[in-house]
């Protein structure tokens, strides 16, 4: 088995494990709450809290640029 490197992804945004954040999806304007964890991302819909969901297509978007880190 190979070695987990999400720990990694999170630094290279300047986030840790856990650590939550929140993102913008350039195409939509949506703005979500995220946060990297060992299997990835997880995130939900600002405003709706109950409602985290696991997302891989985030954590590509966010490499590519299209969903965005933003600042309070």
């Amino acid at each position: 088995m190979s070695e987990n490197r999400m720990e990694q992804v999170a630094a290279l945004f300047g986030k840790k494990l856990g650590e939550e954040f929140k993102i913008e999806d350039l195409s939509t304007g949506i703005i979500y709450i995220a946060s990297f964890n060992n299997y990835g991302m997880r995130m939900y819909v600002a405003g709706f809290p109950n409602s985290w969901k696991p997302s891989w297509e985030m954590v590509m978007r966010l490499i590519i640029g299209s969903v965005v880190i933003i600042d309070d």
